[in-house]
């Protein structure tokens, strides 16, 4: 289900390195593959642009359906017609509470999501695509949904051209696996998917100041993007001793995307023998989490990194 391996972080400190497989080949490539790597129907095949003018400007614009407070992705053609080269930089969609420029790579026979916080290279005469399968806009966490017939509003900003604002109508995109839509499983496991991370995936791990033993457990068995559940925080000290009456704060979640949880995850229950309830943890993609823990009891503070990659 899951394999270990241990790195050394710190002097005082181990992380994990948590790899998550998922229920068969089939599966995970259906889940990879889904919105933004899903080929488009040859209704909404993009053209090929034209070279001309005197400035860069961005064709055919379109997005794909999303359900509410699920993820969707954005597509586009640039078209640099002049003598210089120019980059994209970054895109702010209005309907998501997080946008990132994201391709679709294939790595040892496995295709994966990897965002571009640098942006992408507009080479002068030519033109870059942003189409399923490659490079396009992640869309994260979007409350209201996109329905087809729908129009969003996209920023796009180059380290030349300066912005660029877009109206992007949200369309259908049927193609040879209509069942990887957004709809029904999201980009890169940005959505509900089967298989996940053991509930002891986690081993113990030694605070930073070797003050206290921790152990982490998801009570969600096999954990399932985009679904609050809880885990269990298992403190001891140092010679095995279960801590009680111990003050803990919770954070974390993608330094590779600079964000956070999506949710606030709260211990709400000291449940005996050094066992703390924590409630309110999603992961809504897949890629490297961190949880940091930062414990207090018997007048002592310590803290821990639990690092793991949902795959």
């Amino acid at each position: 289900m899951f394999s270990r391996d241990y790195d050394q972080h710190h002097e005082r400190k181990t992380m994990n390195i948590i790899k998550i497989t998922r229920l068969g080949m089939a599966m995970l490539f259906a889940v990879l593959m889904v919105g933004c790597s899903m080929p488009m129907g040859s209704d909404h095949a993009m053209p090929t642009p034209e070279l001309t003018g005197d400035a860069i400007r961005v064709e055919n614009p379109m997005a794909r359906p999303a359900p509410a407070d699920g993820n969707g992705a954005a597509y586009f053609t640039i078209v640099n017609p002049t003598d210089n080269d120019d980059r994209l930089l970054s895109a702010q969609a209005d309907v998501a509470n997080i946008t990132e420029l994201h391709e679709t790579i294939e790595q040892n026979g496995v295709m994966r999501m990897m965002p571009h916080p640098e942006g992408f290279e507009v080479p002068a005469n030519s033109f870059v695509e942003f189409k399923p399968g490659g490079k396009h806009v992640m869309l994260l966490e979007i409350p209201d949904g996109m329905t087809a017939g729908d129009e969003i509003a996209l920023t796009l900003t180059f380290e030349n051209a300066g912005i660029i604002e877009l109206t992007v109508p949200v369309m259908e995109m049927t193609g040879g696996a209509a069942a990887m839509d957004h709809s029904n499983m999201d980009h890169s496991s940005h959505g509900d998917i089967d298989g996940g991370m053991a509930a002891d995936a986690l081993a113990p791990q030694m605070t930073e100041n070797g003050i206290f033993q921790v152990t982490a457990t998801s009570r969600l068995d096999p954990v399932v993007i985009n679904e609050i559940h809880n885990w269990v925080l298992h403190i001891e000290t140092a010679d095995g001793t279960p801590v009680e009456g111990a003050e803990i704060a919770i954070d974390g979640g993608m330094p590779a995307h600079n964000h956070g949880f999506p949710t606030t995850p709260q211990v709400t229950d000291n449940l005996g023998n050094g066992d703390y309830l924590v409630e309110g943890v999603r992961f809504n993609m897949t890629g490297g989490w961190v949880i940091d823990l930062t414990i207090s009891a018997a007048g002592q503070t310590d803290s821990v990194r639990f690092e793991f990659e949902l795959e």
